[in-house]
């Protein structure tokens, strides 16, 4: 037998603030040296080293006064004391954020800047917009990616006399009005007539007039763009800026800004200018701690630091184009983040002791739901790589970042391959794995879009229905799960796409050619409808089943269910749904493979009432798991899952580091 010992020697009287310590490793008898296994040797020496760690306790946590900034910094941004950086708003820096980075994208000089290009600006500022996004081949400064740019120039004017102020007459002769598009080394433009280059149009390439604002009432409150759509004179409008809505723009919005500043600031169009002394995310800091090397960090309380990202490297509305697509189901990034600045138990402001990293990315903002992530990820990962030096540690095994496009993680670039990504979209398979899978492939070829012992898969923000769903369960428990109202069988209303066979991994076509097959009256108490459905609410809540794929990428139909009592029938191969693995979804829901799709309707109808009873009690008790903000726990099981991939990723490191040890033995 061969007995090891570790002695350890910890000596209480600090030199200089630091605990001395000691340890030895040892194996009797001697002879059995030799032949010990060498990764017993590299777990003793790793257990021993980390043994000489400076414990929680004996850490130094209190703060300092930090670094303090320019007088005038706090008239303009807010004064970040942990970096000495004057926060600014987006598209101006400096230390009292007196450089404007993007003043022709400005009407005036108070004004924010904005580079759309769905609403002709002036052509300086797409060329400062070119420079300033770093385009290079493939990249646009607009957020769907479209070269395509109409402008006009004042004549006789320097660039910095140029303000994207739309002229009051358009035929002025004063007024140069151009159109061409973004390439690899600059803008190219071409002089047009002020008919063709006064135009505006919308994603789905619908043409609009654009006309000064005094043409629309009130002028749009100089917070939006007027135009004139295709029905004539009188339907002239404003078209809002993000953060502000109403008839003329009249109504400022705060729901662009991280937990409504707190009640510690103003809310401008995504931007919190707070009071000193708070700044950061939300206003939520005012404490910064001194850096402390080879500080320990708990194994067993998740603590968790937010980047304070400036406005120029992650800001919510950097390409706005001036349309309303900030729909509620692509915002969860939003609502975690919310929550995660309030964290109190959770969130650190000291870096020293955090144990993950949270990268407040704005991807969504940068690339819509279908758009490019890659130039925007890359230059955040960038940003923070060489500006802090907590990613070089563990090459970003220790990063969290949000991935809220529809195919989430699967066009990921690769300076994010260690990162623990949150993402709605889990397909998890190999291309030779699935016929019916992503297209185009995945980036990663190996795992697909999705790592389940790294990324963690999320519900998107779901507001249709969360209200009425407290209402619609208490029924339910009263009743014990019986609900005799429910008599539709099976219930689908959305898009089917017939000809794409990719899309929703053939689910929804397959469904469809079966039930067509079959026909009247077979299918009597199904409804399966392309497009939407009247009464959608009420169907939900007379239907037991309700058919859940994903689409193009992640899918809204399971939350729906959720909320409205009906119980989820999801067809989805290789697809990682919603915190799988923190919760049983054989408890609250029906998991089906593509191959059981012919004999779907035998399959339901098998089910007895009891066993749906039972299904719906189990949505009760996990219902909320699919609801984000204080009425919901998504944020809770984010939390709990985060907790067990910062595990993941400590055993991994740990056996890495046993590997290079045993090398060098």
């Amino acid at each position: 037998m061969v007995v090891i010992t570790v002695k350890m020697h910890i000596d209480n009287a600090s030199e200089g603030g630091l605990v001395k310590r000691s340890c030895q490793v040892k194996a009797l008898p001697s002879v059995y040296h030799s032949s010990m296994p060498g990764w017993v040797w590299a777990t003793l020496l790793i257990a021993c080293t980390w043994s000489l760690r400076p414990s929680v306790a004996a850490q130094q946590t209190s703060h300092y006064s930090g670094t303090a900034c320019h007088p005038d910094c706090t008239k303009r941004g807010n004064c970040n004391i942990e970096e000495g950086r004057c926060e600014c708003p987006f598209g101006f820096d400096g230390p009292s954020c007196g450089n404007a980075l993007l003043s022709s994208c400005q009407a005036s000089a108070t004004d924010i800047p904005f580079p759309w290009i769905f609403f002709p600006k002036n052509c300086e500022c797409y060329r400062q917009a070119h420079s300033f996004f770093s385009c290079k081949a493939g990249c646009t400064p607009s957020l769907y990616h479209i070269a395509e740019i109409r402008c006009y120039e004042f004549a006789g004017k320097p660039p910095e006399e140029q303000w994207s102020a739309f002229p009051e007459v358009a035929s002025d002769p004063g007024v140069v009005w151009r159109k061409g598009a973004f390439k690899e080394d600059g803008v190219a433009l071409e002089v047009v007539r002020w008919e063709e280059g006064a135009v505006t149009r919308d994603l789905w390439g619908r043409t609009e007039t654009a006309l000064p604002p005094s043409k629309c009432p009130a002028s749009c409150s100089g917070r939006g763009s007027c135009v004139r759509d295709q029905r004539g004179a009188e339907a002239v409008h404003c078209v809002c800026q993000k953060g502000f809505a109403g008839q003329t723009c009249e109504t400022a919005t705060d729901v662009l800004c991280t937990n409504r500043c707190s009640g510690r600031g103003a809310c401008s169009q995504g931007f919190c200018h707070c009071s000193p002394p708070w700044f950061g995310a939300g206003c939520t800091r005012s404490l910064a701690f001194p850096p402390r090397e080879n500080a320990a960090t708990s194994r067993l309380k998740l603590r968790i630091y937010m980047y304070e990202l400036p406005a120029n490297i992650a800001f919510p509305i950097a390409l706005d184009d001036n349309l309303e697509d900030f729909t509620g189901a692509y915002l969860a990034y939003m609502a975690l983040k919310d929550q995660l600045v309030t964290d109190d138990v959770v969130r650190t402001e000291d870096p020293s002791e955090a144990n993950l990293f949270y990268v407040p990315a704005q991807v969504y903002a940068y690339s819509s739901n279908v758009g490019s992530m890659i130039p925007h990820v890359q230059n955040v990962i960038r940003y923070i790589n060489t500006t802090y030096p907590y990613w070089s540690k563990h090459q970003g095994r220790d990063h969290v970042m949000f991935i809220s496009t529809d195919k989430g993680g699967c066009y990921a670039p690769a300076e994010s391959r260690n990162m623990i990504k949150l993402t709605h979209f889990g397909f998890h398979a190999r291309a030779s794995d699935d016929p019916h899978g992503v297209k185009p492939l995945p980036l990663d070829s190996a795992e697909g879009c999705f790592n389940p012992e790294r990324d963690v898969l999320m519900p998107p923000l779901h507001t249709n229905g969360a209200e009425a769903a407290v209402r619609v369960y208490a029924d339910i428990v009263a009743a014990r799960g019986v609900d005799p109202g429910r008599t539709t069988l099976l219930l689908f209303s959305g898009s089917i796409r017939e000809k794409d066979p990719h899309y929703s991994g053939g689910s929804r076509q397959a469904l469809l050619h079966l039930l067509t097959a079959l026909g009247d009256p077979s299918v009597s108490d199904v409804i399966y409808q392309e497009g939407s459905v009247e009464h959608y609410e009420t169907k939900l809540r007379s239907s037991k089943f309700c058919f859940a794929p994903y689409g193009s990428g992640y899918g809204m139909r399971l939350s729906t269910a959720m909320m409205h009592g009906c119980i989820p029938v999801v067809i989805q191969d290789h697809v990682v749904q919603p915190f799988e693995g923190e919760i049983h979804y054989d408890k609250f829901s029906l998991r089906l493979a593509h191959a059981d799709i012919p004999n779907i309707l035998p399959i339901l109808r098998a089910i007895s009432d009891e066993e749906c009873a039972h299904l719906r009690l189990g949505m009760a008790r996990h219902y909320t798991n699919f609801i984000w903000g204080p009425e919901g726990t998504a944020y809770n099981l984010t939390m709990r899952a985060l907790r067990r991939r910062a595990s993941n990723m400590w055993a991994e490191l740990y056996r890495r580091k046993a590997q290079e040890v045993t090398r060098l033995l």
